[in-house]
């Protein structure tokens, strides 16, 4: 299901996003569409902010699903974290054959022993990326980090938020303080207006 909106600047009805996925929307455009359907207590998840895209217009973003790969990302998570973590699902497709497996996927941070010796090797050398900006009911920001293996999306407590700093290196760094200080200022003016 798409969801739409008005973009004030010209009155286009523009795709923001699907459900509760703001896809073509960051959080500091909210203020530039009429969209009845933002309301407190509701949870969404906004586009990151990348400067390369600055002067994009609400609904105009051409890659809906674009993200920050986390590097050393198993140091991000705690040990009490890893030992309590729920497996996703990696579905493994065999068309010719008419097969499709499902094998259990602990994100590269615990060993898979539900299935034997059988472990799921990764191509891509860092499997986590930061991939939304959250906004939870209580109206604070965080960040989504998912599992690019089996999708399984998790999200940061508001003092993990500045340990992210850490886990990125290169190109990604400057895009990545861009998304942190937003959200960080945008929760410390919530949490004055709210006390």
């Amino acid at each position: 299901m798409g969801e739409f909106a008005t973009r004030k600047i010209d009155n286009e009805n523009v795709k923001i996003g699907t459900e509760v996925n703001m896809y073509y929307l960051r959080h500091n455009q909210k203020k530039q569409i009429i969209y009845p359907y933002f309301s407190p207590g509701k949870v969404n998840n906004f586009r990151l902010i990348f400067s390369d895209e600055k002067g994009v217009l609400p609904g105009d973003f051409k890659e809906h699903n674009r993200s920050i790969r986390i590097t050393d990302s198993a140091k991000l998570f705690s040990k009490e974290f890893t030992e309590e973590l729920t497996p996703g699902n990696v579905q493994v497709v065999d068309n010719y054959k008419g097969i499709t497996v499902l094998l259990p996927c602990y994100h590269g941070l615990k060993e898979n022993t539900d299935l034997g010796k059988v472990k799921i090797q990764s191509l891509i050398e860092e499997i986590f990326a930061v991939t939304q900006m959250k906004e939870k009911e209580d109206g604070f920001l965080t960040f989504n980090i998912e599992c690019l293996h089996c999708g399984k999306t998790f999200y940061l407590d508001e003092e993990e938020i500045p340990l992210l700093k850490s886990y990125f290196k290169g190109t990604s760094e400057k895009d990545l303080k861009l998304n942190i200080d937003y959200v960080l200022e945008y929760n410390e003016i919530l949490r004055k207006s709210t006390y």
